[in-house]
């Protein structure tokens, strides 16, 4: 390695115009890496925004489905609110997103999914019936 150090140096000062020109190489390729960093992350982020977008958008008309449900059959459909939907399928995208699913892992994903959306369920479901207790 020192070698290789050593003949880059010599040659660096043997011809004049060369010091420059890897200089500026060596600005430019540090230049790019940065712009390519800078890209990729931005990318991502508009990736991950553009999701979300996408899952509320869901979550909103699978909400409307339930409320169409609920007013045609009064009494035995309970209506969760809207943060409900979107929460659950907020939690159901970054699943699938931030893990590879796989056919080997698919139904633990989806097992994790469900598990979470009926926690929020059970929740909503002990505060609707706090709330009824009180009188509220």
């Amino acid at each position: 390695m020192s070698e290789l150090l050593a003949s880059l140096s010599e040659l660096l000062t043997k011809v004049p115009g060369l010091l420059p020109t890897v200089a500026a190489l060596g600005g430019a390729v540090v230049g790019a890496l940065g712009t390519i960093l800078v890209t990729m992350i931005s990318n991502r982020s508009a990736e991950r925004r553009h999701l979300k977008e996408l899952v509320f958008g869901a979550a909103v008309e699978n909400w409307k489905k339930a409320a169409e449900l609920a007013a045609q059959t009064p009494g035995k459909h309970a209506l969760a609110p809207l943060d409900d939907f979107v929460l659950g399928l907020l939690i159901k995208a970054d699943l699938f997103v931030d893990r590879k699913v796989t056919k080997e892992n698919i139904r633990a994903v989806l097992e994790k999914g469900d598990a979470l959306s009926e926690e929020i369920h059970e929740w909503r479901f002990k505060e609707s019936r706090q709330a009824q207790e009180a009188g509220l």
